[in-house]
Parts: structure tokens; sequence; C-alpha cells
């Protein structure tokens, strides 16, 4: 029933080991750190990355506030989980 989230899990630990795979030490100056917020790929993944949060957490929400009024659990609730 978890596939969904097993499968972000998995796509995430894949893309951060193939990202980090860096042989030796990472020396970065000024000039690197500036060119990483300035490189578009980097900043579209943060803002899918918190839009994608907000997103899980605002289904989770309104899943949480159908169970306080009606009393049962809206279908599929369990499947969700808070993020902060």
């Amino acid at each position: 029933m978890m596939y969904g989230g097993t499968g972000v899990t998995i796509v995430g630990v894949v893309l951060t080991v193939f990202s980090a795979s860096v042989v030796g030490t990472l020396e970065a100056d000024v000039d690197d750190l500036l060119a990483l917020w300035a490189n578009p790929l980097w900043l579209g993944y943060l803002v899918f990355t918190v839009a994608f949060g907000a997103l899980m957490q605002a289904v989770h929400t309104a899943y949480e506030r159908c169970e306080g009024h009606s009393g049962t659990r809206g279908r599929g609730s369990r499947h969700f989980i808070p993020l902060f």
C-alpha cells in the first residue's frame, strides 16, 4: 500500500548517491557556492521539494479535518503522515 512512498524514497536515495559521488574532498570557495545558487536546476529542485512537502502537509491536514468533523477516517487517510 505504500508503494508511492517507497518509490519516492528509492528515487531520492539514488539521486543523492549519484549527485554526491565526488572523489576526494570538496573544496568550494565563495564563487562555487554563488554558482550553485545561480543554477536553475538546483533552484528548481528546492522549489519542487518545498512545494511537494507543502502539498503533502495540506492533504494530511484536509484528511484530519474530515476525520474530525465526521468521526470517521477519510478514504486513504492512513497513508498520510504529518510533515511538521
